[in-house]
């Protein structure tokens, strides 16, 4: 058995990346991304679960492309369902996501009888596509979490979940909050593996902070040169004007879901992107 699992081949400098570092920095991303939603212990539960099962020999053998078709997102899913097992609805969203990670995420994935087999190691061991699972059955899962819990902390969830059978439409609810957290998995882990081969991938790839005040101006002037240059009937105009102004009033409203609904040719482009500063 190998002392060091690893989760990255090696880059330029000949350098492979261990799991265990990828799991902990893929964590402070999910973390650091959720944390405007006062989410952090969720980013850190996604991001330290999301590639457990590169703790197996299957997996090794993949980074030395002596081995194909290995699915090592459930078995992060399964320990992750396990461990949240007795907060139900917690349980299924985080599952759901790590298992999806890779791929098309079905925010309502509630498969716990697969989630089981993987577990216990019953029936096959491949999933719907033909590829195996990493990890298979209680012996295989008992030895990757004693190594796992010696390189990394269990996160502790104290956070609970949105109230969705309490909004509108609860299905709507759960689906975009699951699309976050997946969003926030999905960038974390593909940002992580970039550092491995580009070290300062996140400080090139992001662009400047955001000015309200700056993109307020940079609107409004795009606004005038287009009013200036505009050969449109008169008509058309003042409605195109109406609906901008309409949009700056309904800047001034409490931050919420909006709607804009107007035909082709009244600026729908431009006016979506009326800035909060417009306040």
């Amino acid at each position: 058995m190998n002392n060091v699992y690893y989760a990255r081949s090696e880059n330029e400098l000949h350098e492979k990346e261990t799991v265990q570092h990828h799991l902990k920095r893929t964590a402070e991303l999910c973390a650091n991304f959720l944390s405007v939603l006062a989410y952090e212990d969720f980013g850190q539960a996604l991001g330290t679960f999301h590639d457990l099962g590169k703790y197996s020999a299957l997996f090794q053998e993949v980074l030395l492309h002596q081995k194909t078709h290995v699915n090592h997102a459930y078995p992060g899913a399964a320990v992750a369902f396990q461990c949240c097992r007795r907060r139900t609805a917690l349980a299924e969203i985080l599952a759901a996501v790590i298992a999806s990670h890779h791929g098309h995420l079905d925010y309502d994935w509630t498969d716990k009888a697969l989630l089981k087999r993987v577990l216990c190691g019953t029936g096959s061991r491949l999933d719907r596509e033909g590829y195996e699972f990493s990890l298979f059955g209680s012996v295989e899962f008992q030895n990757t979490m004693e190594r796992f819990q010696r390189e990394n902390a269990i996160p502790m969830l104290h956070s609970t979940l949105p109230d969705f059978q309490g909004q509108e439409d609860s299905s709507l609810a759960k689906m975009l909050f699951t699309r976050v957290l997946f969003s926030a998995l999905v960038d974390a882990d593909y940002s992580s593996s970039a550092e491995h081969f580009e070290p300062d991938y996140l400080t090139a790839h992001t662009g400047p902070a955001l000015n309200p005040t700056i993109a307020k101006e940079r609107l409004l002037a795009v606004q005038a040169q287009k009013k200036r240059a505009s050969n449109a009937a008169s008509s058309l105009n003042e409605m195109r004007n109406e609906l901008f102004e309409n949009c700056q009033q309904a800047a001034k409203l409490p931050p919420g879901l909006f709607t804009l609904t107007a035909p082709t040719g009244l600026g729908n482009s431009l006016i979506s992107n009326q800035p909060r500063s417009m306040l």
